[in-house]
């Protein structure tokens, strides 16, 4: 008998990280240093009038680039949980709203099995079927003096860019199921709070519901034999929620060589001391959960129709020197 997998796919590409250089200082151009963009992707001066925005994997301030790629990430991820094995888990619990630490990690959950029900039956989330990762922040305030300075400045998203194609493919989409699956945690620790779970849209999560995990046709019910009555059972916890924001709650849209940061809310501040830069921890899965939009026994999806690639980019921003907010 077929089996049909819940929001089954392997993900070989995502994207992540980086900072742009907008103009140089060669030739006979005038133009400075100067950039108010950091690009994460997973896959992948001579006068006080400049600024130059670095992002690092450990904080170290040798260590800050202006663009990060794939195996940077996956090379500074959390132990186990560095992404290659990509596949729908979930939190399995609605307290999303502080650090996603070893304990809190230990949580999530891996693939439902035919009639194990409660989630102290599931298995653990597989070694690495999800990412984290952490990233720290700096705006250098290029003046021209020997001792380096930094400024305290708003970070915002500029863009972020989720596409998935099928396997096989070369043609991917910005939108679809699988890509309203993804969960990203972002905790600012320098703040000691999270910033919460952003997704493409504004969501709640119910984090339980019927499955037909042996492919019958219809909802699963309790074990037992042919000739008892037996009623349908829920997976997981439907009293849970898990409540997703909007990455453009984040986002600053860039008008006229500027961030305009009117509508957004930052992701957190850059600090004066590069010994204590911005810090945020990002957590990125699948969650297993996600509405395929109809509750018949037929939305789980099918693994041959998911298993692909996904590219996952985040542009990050902060406002111009003359704002130091």
């Amino acid at each position: 008998m077929k089996t049909n997998k819940k929001n089954v796919l392997i993900a070989t590409l995502m994207t992540a990280t980086g900072i742009s250089l907008v103009g140089s200082i060669a030739g006979t151009f005038a133009w400075y240093q100067y950039s108010t963009r950091a690009t994460v992707s997973y896959m992948g001066s001579s006068a006080h009038c400049t600024e130059n925005f670095k992002v690092s994997v450990d904080g170290d301030e040798s260590t800050f680039v202006s663009e990060l790629v794939t195996n940077d990430i996956t090379g500074a991820a959390t132990a186990n949980f560095d992404g290659t094995a990509f596949q729908p888990v979930t939190s399995a619990t609605a307290a999303l709203d502080g650090e996603l630490d070893a304990a809190a990690l230990a949580l999530f959950k891996g693939h439902a099995k035919y009639q194990d029900f409660a989630y102290n039956k599931w298995q653990a989330a597989p070694v690495n079927s999800f990412l984290q990762f952490d990233l720290y922040f700096a705006v250098e305030d290029i003046t021209g003096a020997s001792t380096k300075s930094y400024l305290e400045k708003d970070v915002y998203f500029e863009e972020v860019v989720l596409e998935w194609a099928a396997n096989g493919s070369t043609s991917y989409s910005t939108s679809g199921d699988f890509l309203n699956a993804i969960r990203v945690h972002v905790y600012n620790a320098s703040e000691s709070t999270a910033v919460g779970v952003l997704g493409l849209a504004a969501d709640t999560t119910v984090l339980g519901g019927n499955l037909d995990l042996n492919g019958d046709g219809v909802f699963d019910t309790q074990h037992g034999y042919e000739w008892e009555s037996l009623s349908a059972q829920k997976y997981g916890d439907d009293s849970l929620e898990q409540d997703v924001e909007a990455f453009a709650d984040y986002t600053a849209a860039y008008t006229n060589g500027n961030l305009d940061v009117s509508s957004a809310s930052a992701l957190g501040t850059t600090t004066t001391d590069i010994s204590a830069p911005l810090h945020l921890v990002f957590t990125v899965w699948l969650e297993g959960w996600a509405n395929t939009g109809t509750s018949a026994a037929t939305s789980i999806w099918d693994a041959a129709d998911y298993i692909g690639n996904f590219h996952f980019g985040m542009t990050f921003g902060v406002t111009n020197h003359e704002d130091h907010a």
